[in-house]
């Protein structure tokens, strides 16, 4: 927040009158890049593209078998038995037989149906996610995009408020300097351990 307490009108420009950089734990220092409203857009927007992609695939593989059931009957069915056979024969004398039998039989069948009206419903409510995460996208950027801070001229007495996005990296402080009209003032972060 920028607030012009002067008598005359402040040309503000956040690309060239903020600068930042970090310090490390060898108290080494590193220039942050600050970055523009157009530049931090097209990152968001290609961070919002990525993850538009991954719900697209999600909500197609999710669909993808909608409305199709599949059930699995498994039967088995057993056997045994056996048979006894007599006779004789005069001039031969008599005979008996004896036989057996047991067996089993196994079959697995699988029958697939398919369900249009549920399908279409997981359709819909599929293009609905999409739909609605696509309108919360477009409303991230935009809230971005309006709170950016921006070139911009302070009239006396007015307020202008904002933020911009600061490349990070690795180290223990981060130092930003406002300069408004040659008057620099220093904000310190320490971070870490």
């Amino acid at each position: 927040m920028i607030t012009n307490n002067s008598m005359l009108p402040i040309e503000f420009d956040p690309e060239t009158d903020i600068t930042a950089y970090s310090v490390d734990k060898k108290e080494r220092e590193k220039d942050l890049v600050v970055w523009s409203c157009d530049k931090y857009m097209k990152k968001v927007k290609r961070a919002q593209t990525w993850a538009a992609i991954v719900v697209g695939l999600a909500e197609g593989l999710s669909t993808m078998n909608a409305g199709y059931s599949t059930s699995t009957t498994n039967s088995s069915a057993h056997y045994r038995g056996r048979s006894n056979s007599y006779g004789s024969a005069s001039a031969y004398g008599s005979y008996s037989g004896n036989s057996s039998y047991s067996g089993s039989v196994y079959g697995t069948s699988t029958t697939t149906t398919y369900d249009a009206a549920a399908a279409y419903q997981a359709r819909v409510l599929s293009q609905q996610r999409i739909a609605d995460f696509f309108e919360s996208q477009w409303n991230e950027r935009n809230a971005k995009q309006m709170g950016y801070l921006k070139k911009n001229t302070i009239y006396p007495g007015e307020t202008i408020q904002g933020y911009v996005h600061i490349q990070r990296i690795s180290g223990v402080s981060v130092y930003v300097t406002v300069n408004i009209n040659g008057a620099e003032y220093v904000y310190g972060w320490r971070y870490g351990k």
